[in-house]
């Protein structure tokens, strides 16, 4: 894939109303083109060996299907996806690579693809050949007529899906916890035919630092053919990635100092298989444990701090306290930035007390970093010093800042050059994903957009 990197200049990259003011962040929900073509497919073939998380449901929009596409099923995509080779492509892979593409017929790759999905796939060929597969299906077939007039079988579905977090308002409630804003955008693809819950999620950088999160969600089955996109675990998926979004950057800076503990990480934990990302996640279920009792009550948060299992992460119990003080003090800490000290300071090899705390001139994990990250961490950062209070945090922030623009200024390259991205150092999408926002199915495609770059986040 090729990057792009369409630098902007320093007065642009310093001033807070050009590098992070953005209108107010909302979910949007739909009914996904992408996942939907790849699950007519699916339908089509042999009704045995259904793959990890696709679910064959009688529903009237699965009979739709049926009639509508039963002259297709000898088409050469559903051959194809019917061989036994291929049933090792896991359901829940495929919809990650779903997320990094454009609308179909194009399905181009948009946003950076690991190189681990393709060699799920059986190689980066066989790869091809399926979403060669799938356009060709999507034009012959006349998917995209038959999802315009079949949506109307599931707008009920959908449209008490997206009451439901307009009622709650998940955005606007993490956002006022953490005095921070998501500078990008949440996506949710509601699909019948995927297990209930969040089925895939993708959390990635755009090329002018933006943050794109998206989400999978199936069904819960109720009596007869009935079914509810809306089930349990969703408000903790919509916290969690969420949270992403506007925590990790936090862990970025704080790298550095979160490393100092790494040898207490235990492979035993199954916490991703990384230490800085597994400090991440339980500040991240944190986070969403502790919004949980203040919507739904300390007995729903109890159960959803039972559900992760301590085991995984040792540290969530200890930080739940800490995060009950910042929230007693949100005179003294308006951000979760002002405070992220106290959480890195649970860990066994605690950092330097406040009032002498620094962020790394240049965090480890930003410095040499490809450009869309370095733009990210810049507006991560004004974000910060426009709204933190604590002295030493507000001061680190604007030296990390000044460093991460020095650093752009040295690495500076004309609009447009281009970055052929490295195979061997693509993103491992066990570590944690990275995601594409629903598209404008009316938007014409975009084959380069670039990007940088797990299942349900709550596990």
């Amino acid at each position: 894939m090729r990057l792009r990197w369409p630098f902007l200049g320093l007065a642009a990259l310093v001033c807070p109303a050009l590098a992070w003011a953005a209108p107010p962040t909302t979910i949007r929900i739909d009914v996904d083109p992408r996942m939907e073509l790849e699950s007519v497919v699916r339908l089509l073939g042999p009704a045995a060996g259904d793959p990890e998380g696709f679910v064959r449901r009688d529903i009237p929009y699965a009979r739709a299907i049926a009639d509508h596409f039963a002259a297709d099923r000898r088409h050469a995509a559903v051959r194809a996806d019917s061989e036994p080779a291929f049933k090792n492509f896991k359901f829940s892979d495929r919809r990650q690579v779903l997320l990094r593409l454009s609308p179909p017929p194009a399905l181009q790759v948009r946003v950076e693809m690991p190189y681990a999905f393709y060699e799920r796939a059986g190689g980066r060929d066989k790869a091809d050949a399926w979403l060669d597969g799938l356009r060709t299906f999507c034009r012959d077939a006349g998917f995209l007529d038959f999802l315009a007039s079949s949506r109307g079988l599931l707008a009920p579905q959908v449209d008490a899906f997206r009451n439901e977090v307009a009622r709650v308002d998940y955005l606007g409630k993490i956002e006022a916890y953490t005095g921070l804003g998501l500078l990008g955008s949440y996506s949710i693809a509601l699909s019948p035919f995927d297990a209930t819950g969040g089925v895939a999620n993708e959390v990635a950088v755009l090329d002018d630092g933006a943050m794109e999160i998206s989400s999978v969600i199936g069904p819960e089955q109720r009596p007869g053919a009935g079914f509810d996109f809306w089930s349990k675990r969703i408000p903790s998926v919509l916290w969690h990635e969420s949270g992403h979004g506007i925590e990790d950057g936090m862990g970025d800076l704080f790298s550095d100092q979160i490393a100092l503990s790494s040898a207490s990480y235990q492979p035993s934990w199954n916490c991703y298989g990384d230490w800085q990302q597994c400090f991440k996640e339980n500040v991240v279920r944190a986070v969403m444990i502790r919004l949980i009792a203040q919507e739904f009550g300390q007995a729903a948060a109890d159960e959803q701090l039972a559900y992760e299992t301590e085991t995984r992460f040792p540290y969530l119990k200890t930080m739940l306290d800490r995060l009950r003080d910042y929230e007693k003090h949100r005179d003294r800490y308006p951000t979760l930035a002002d405070f992220y000290p106290e959480l890195v300071a649970v860990l066994p090899v605690p950092p330097p007390k406040r009032g002498t705390w620094e962020f790394s001139s240049v965090p480890s994990a930003v410095s040499g970093a490809p450009a869309a990250k370095r733009l990210r961490v810049l507006r991560y950062l004004e974000q910060i010093i426009a709204r933190a209070k604590e002295p030493a945090v507000l001061a680190a922030a604007r030296r990390a800042r000044d460093s991460v623009v020095q650093e752009s200024e040295t690495m500076r390259e004309p609009v447009g050059h281009n970055f052929e991205a490295d195979p061997a150092t693509a993103p491992n999408p066990e570590s944690r994903p990275n995601p594409g926002a629903l598209p404008n199915p009316n938007a014409p495609p975009n084959p380069g957009a670039p990007a940088n770059p797990q299942a349900p986040p709550s596990r």
